[in-house]
């Protein structure tokens, strides 16, 4: 099978390899398809999942810097609606709340 690591490479780090796929464990020297479609595939999945976790969600918090804590109580494309804890309702443009990654969570420059 093209891509798929011959029994030498498996060898030498003295291991079977095994890929999960459809919730079954499959040893790679067993797999009837191509080892370089299952990774591109479950890449593909990845990625998908990945986006999905970028995109601002009704429910999400969002850190009004200098401000506070704030929950999204509709987003779209265009803007968004927060909810401050007090119930006040702010909207703001959507291009203005970014995905901090280092901090792992939405920001919003409640001063600019």
């Amino acid at each position: 099978m093209d891509g798929v690591p011959n029994s030498r490479t498996r060898k030498a780090f003295g291991i079977d390899i095994f890929v999960l796929h459809n919730k079954e464990s499959m040893r790679l020297s067993r797999l009837r398809v191509r080892f370089g479609w299952i990774v591109i595939n479950l890449r593909g999945e990845h990625y998908l999942r990945q986006q999905e976790e970028r995109k601002l969600k009704n429910g999400d918090c969002v850190a009004l810097l200098g401000r506070g804590i704030a929950v999204v109580k509709q987003a779209d494309e265009k803007d968004a609606g927060l909810v401050l804890g007090n119930g006040e309702l702010l909207r703001v443009a959507r291009k203005d709340i970014v995905l901090n990654q280092q901090n792992r969570r939405w920001e919003f420059e409640a001063n600019a």
